[in-house]
């Protein structure tokens, strides 16, 4: 079920990135991925269960689960990012778009170097 979720973060991740970077912007799907990434960010720490990252998981769970405190505080800066993405969709704002997908492809950067194993 992580997985799934976060694969559709990084689905969504290219197509945001055309969008707040001059493309044609399609404020619907905007407006999607960051309810999408809002949802995410508040139910994946639920997920997350002693033992349960068996391969092939992609996250380093010994370091996810001794450090929970800073992996969810990275899940809220996504979920803030989220945040950011809906508003800009409401407000048909690009460069509001442009700022937000910055944030949101940042909290992905952190957490993956963090946490994602190579």
């Amino acid at each position: 079920a992580r997985m799934m979720l976060m694969g559709g973060i990084g689905k969504q991740t290219r197509p945001l990135g055309g969008m707040a970077n001059g493309g044609e912007i399609d404020w619907a799907a905007v407006s999607e991925a960051g309810a999408y990434t809002q949802e995410v960010a508040a139910t994946f720490a639920d997920l997350l269960v002693e033992g349960s990252f068996a391969a092939p998981s992609t996250a380093n769970g010994e370091a996810i689960m001794a450090n929970m405190d800073d992996f969810t505080a990275k899940l809220a800066a996504l979920g803030t990012a989220g945040e950011a993405l809906a508003n800009a969709a409401f407000d048909e704002d690009a460069d509001a778009l442009k700022a937000a997908f910055g944030a949101y492809v940042g909290t992905c950067k952190s957490c993956h170097t963090a946490y994602r194993v190579k």
